[in-house]
């Protein structure tokens, strides 16, 4: 079944209606209405507002992919929406929610509170139309009503759950001040922070600060991705998308969105004016999201990352805002985080020639990844597989 503008689907007591998006007009028609919803809602991420999703439909549209966006309505009124794309990669296409290209970003529809478990199960019943191959819902809370609606839905409609990422998160809103936040820090770890910020003032002036301007913000983007493409090449880290421009791409072009003086975004330390270490963090109206974090390694042992993370810590609780890690496990996130929770990924493929050809594919693709990346360890490894006194240069 297909999907198209004005499409009625129809679930769950609720008139379902499937937008095709062909362009950024199209879309922000839908703003509006959008912006009507969002305001009956608490504890929304900053990637369900209407200027998050703007930049990766913009993106989406610019790769060719095609966008749609599930409508659930009440009689005339908005009460749940879900943006998606299917794209192709390779062979197949793809059925995922809009990102930044991380794939972090929380797949939860957005819908009213008074309406959600009749307008979660609407829009999943809607999207299930869309055609694609393979479906993939990433980064779903296991408690949550989104959950919920996934396990009521028939067998074989929708994905399974079939991976699982583990997410820290540290509750700061219940604090009234920095000090009492301390209070809480072991003593050790206060006195470490304290040693490491003397041994980065003994190295100059340090300056730690938030980015008020989209120039300001694509300067300090443009270094955080650089270093951590270098970071990822040093420990051969086979992460595809720090390999893209994107990611970058992305935050640059949301931070021209956004108003930097009233919504901060992009941290930064630096020493005698050069960025050593960068942060981006995406506030919601409670919670704040770290999706990138990098510093300059011939810094290490003043630690600017962990300084430049109790930098952004203190604006949360100043702010009242809790602080997600997100995904990936770290040292420093197990030691800052009072909830951890297995968030579930769920995946579909949705015919029995995909399913037989997929993981033959998925594995090839891996295999050249890392062929690419690490070519001198290929020549390395055949040299070592080649008889002594063999010539292997061409004529």
């Amino acid at each position: 079944m297909g999907a198209g503008k004005g499409r009625i689907v129809g679930a769950g007591g609720l008139s379902t209606t499937i937008e095709s998006i062909a362009g950024a007009k199209a879309f922000d028609a839908l703003a509006p209405a959008w912006t009507a919803l969002l305001a009956n809602c608490t504890d929304y991420p900053l990637s369900h507002t209407h200027a998050y999703a703007g930049v990766a439909v913009e993106q989406a549209l610019n790769r060719g992919a095609k966008v749609f966006v599930v409508l659930a309505k009440s009689t005339d009124r908005l009460v749940g929406l879900w943006p998606l794309i299917v794209e192709r990669q390779g062979l197949w296409r793809h059925l995922g929610c809009l990102s930044s290209g991380t794939g972090d970003e929380r797949s939860t529809p957005l819908v009213d509170p008074a309406h959600a478990a009749a307008a979660l199960e609407a829009i999943l019943a809607a999207a299930a139309a869309i055609k694609s191959d393979i479906w993939k819902i990433g980064v779903v809370e296991p408690d949550g009503p989104f959950a919920t609606a996934l396990a009521r839905m028939p067998p074989g409609v929708l994905p399974q759950s079939s991976e699982i990422r583990v997410g820290f998160a540290a509750t700061l809103r219940n604090f009234d001040s920095w000090g009492d936040y301390q209070a809480t820090v072991s003593p050790s770890r206060l006195a470490d922070l304290r040693m490491r910020a003397r041994r980065l003032a003994k190295l100059g002036h340090p300056e730690f600060g938030w980015c008020k301007s989209g120039r300001e913000a694509a300067a300090v983007i443009a270094w955080l991705v650089e270093n951590k493409r270098g970071w990822a090449k040093v420990r051969r880290i086979d992460t595809p998308w720090i390999f893209q421009d994107r990611v970058g791409e992305f935050f640059q072009r949301l931070s021209d969105r956004l108003d930097l003086s009233e919504t901060p975004m992009i941290a930064y330390l630096k020493l005698d004016d050069q960025i050593i270490a960068a942060q981006v963090t995406l506030f919601g109206d409670q919670t704040a999201q770290l999706f990138l974090l990098t510093y300059d390694p011939q810094f290490g042992r003043a630690s600017p990352g962990a300084l430049l993370m109790d930098y952004c810590l203190k604006w949360c609780v100043e702010n009242r805002r809790d602080f997600d890690m997100m995904m990936l496990r770290a040292e420093y996130k197990e030691r800052l985080a009072d909830r951890v929770t297995d968030y579930q990924v769920y995946f579909a493929l949705r015919s029995p020639w995909v399913r037989f050809w997929f993981p033959m594919s998925r594995g090839l693709a891996w295999a050249l990844r890392r062929l690419r990346r690490a070519p001198g360890k290929a020549v390395s490894l055949l040299r070592s597989r080649t008889p002594a006194g063999t010539n292997t240069a061409r004529a």
